[in-house]
Formats: structure tokens, sequence, C-alpha cells
């Protein structure tokens, strides 16, 4: 058998750098199956040494990407992603819908029959538990964007206290744009959950970066940074925050979105204070969320050009 200079004669500390440069990933790994593109870890399956490893550094290093159906009761292995849920340290959960099997069981309106999972029940309580109770995890991140009647019923039930507090004692606390951060004294020390809308967190911050170059005409790479956010992120988000930024720059601000430019300024107000502004930040979350559903991506650049044109009218009128 021909000898494997790689295992047998390159030192344990440099093989763990290789693991680290070749294992390391950008985009959350997908574990089910390979399809075209996906993460090459074939080095995993050179050796049981290589694999033995490499493994906890392909864990460790990498965000795995699952969904509520991978953790509940009643589903089969083959309709569950094969992982190894005692090594995951970082989760991205983009699908928390109830699973295949408890679907079966829901009556509506929140109700479940009897034979619903613990995990997939809609107050989320089962689900968070089994999720803190692994035994590396340290972040775990929700996306709700595919599902918000779901998770507008988790914070229902958590404002009024429906999940129970001698066995699941939980809070939900808004720290940033359709961000909500979970906490429990029942979690471990250094564990993050959070719920976040993924496309308008990911879209609003994008925006919020550009800083003091924005203004109500826009600034010089506005479309180059609209169309990557379209193409990358989501279709529609783009053009409808895009709006309410440059629109909070004009002097028609308070007129044209009086709701929102209170609550906007209820949020600087409160971090100014005291620097904690979750309660504002939901509540303009919310007025956000209300607006979006108003208006298609075309009607969000009429406004922008309209409120430009009137802008320009308005300095020409200025001695």
């Amino acid at each position: 058998m021909t000898e494997c200079y790689f295992t047998s004669r390159l030192p344990a500390e440099l093989r763990l750098r290789v693991y680290e440069f070749v294992l390391s990933f950008e985009a959350p790994l997908k574990l089910r199956q390979v399809v075209a593109g996906s993460k090459n870890t074939g080095i995993l399956r050179c050796s049981r040494l290589t694999h033995r490893e490499a493994l906890p550094i392909l864990y460790d290093r990498n965000t795995i990407l699952l969904t509520r159906n991978d953790f509940c009761r009643h589903i089969s292995g083959e309709l569950s992603t094969p992982m190894r849920a005692d090594k995951i340290r970082h989760l991205l959960i983009n699908n928390f819908s109830t699973s295949i099997k408890c679907s079966s069981l829901s009556g509506g309106n929140g109700i479940f029959l009897d034979g619903c999972c613990e995990v997939c029940q809609p107050s989320g309580a089962g689900f968070i538990s089994t999720l803190a109770s692994l035994p590396q995890m340290r972040s775990v991140v929700i996306d709700y964007s595919r599902h918000p009647s779901d998770f507008r019923y988790i914070k229902k039930a958590m404002h009024l206290n429906r999940i129970p507090e001698g066995e699941h004692s939980f809070r939900l606390v808004c720290v940033g744009m359709a961000r909500y951060r979970l906490l429990s004294p029942m979690f471990p020390a250094g564990l993050s959950i959070e719920y976040v809308n993924r496309p308008v967190n990911t879209i609003w911050n994008e925006i919020l970066a550009v800083g003091s170059k924005l203004t109500t005409s826009g600034f010089d790479g506005e479309d180059v940074l609209l169309n990557r956010l379209r193409n990358d992120v989501h279709r529609e988000i783009p053009d409808k925050l895009y709006l309410l930024y440059c629109a909070r720059l004009s002097a028609f601000w308070p007129d044209a979105f009086p709701r929102t430019a209170k609550l906007w300024q209820d949020v600087e107000n409160a971090i100014a204070s005291s620097g904690d502004a979750s309660d504002e930040m939901e509540a303009l979350t919310e007025d956000i969320r209300e607006f979006m559903l108003q208006l298609s991506p075309e009607d969000a650049r009429s406004q922008l050009r309209s409120l430009r044109e009137e802008e320009g009218r308005n300095l020409t009128l200025l001695p």
C-alpha cells in the first residue's frame, strides 16, 4: 500500500491548518445531499484519521443549514438531514414551519391535535429547548421571513405568557430591524438564539452602511447597490426600504410618512437617553412590515421619483 505522506509525515498541527483552509466556507452548509455547487468536503472521506481530525473543524468553522423538520420526533431518518447534532456550533434554520409529519395534526389557529411532537408545537418552546440542549451549540439564527404568521404567533404567545414559566421561560427582545434575541435562564452561557427576517435585516443594514453618502437624490453607487440586493437577497424589498431611507432625508419626511417618522425618531431618542430601544425598535419593525405590504417595488420607485421631483422644485423656489 502506498504511504500517505499527508497523514504519516505532516505534523498534526499542519494537518489541522489544512483542514481549516479547505473546510471553511462563507455560505451556510447544506448537509442533506450532493448537488451542483455543493461545497467540496471530500477530504472527510480520505481516511478514518482525516475524518476524525477534520470533522470537528467542519462543524466549528461553518454554519449548518437545517429546518425544524430535521428535529421532529416523528420523522424517520430518510426524511431528515443526516447530521452530527452533538458537534454543531452554528446553526441557521431557514424553515421553521411544522414538520411534514406533524403538519397533518394541525387544527388551525395554532391548535394541534394529540400526537404532535413537542418540537413542532406552535409556541416554539419545545423546538427552542431542543436546540438549547445541543452540547456544542453557540449560535442559532431562525429565519422567519418565509413564515411570518408563525413567528407572530410565537411572539404573541410569549408576550401573553402562554409559555409556562416553570417549564420554559422565554423572552423576545428586538435588537435590530426585524431581529429578535431570545433570552432565557435555561440557556447555557455563551448561547445566542435569534429570530431574524434575514432579507429585511440584511437590506436594512446594507442601506444603513451607506451612511453620510446617501441623500434624497441618492448616491453614486445607488444602482449597483440596489441591483445587487435585488439579485442576491430579495427581489422586492430593496426598493421599499430605500424609499424610506431617502425620504427620511427630505423636508417632506414628517408629512409624507408621519407614523414611520415618529417611530424612527422614538428609536433614536431611546438610544440617546438609555441605550435600550428594544420596544421602540419592535414598534418600528412592525410599522415597516405593514408599510411594505401596502406597495409594490414599482410603487416604491414611483414614489421616490415623485419625492425627488418635489424636492427639486422646492429647492428651485428657495431664494
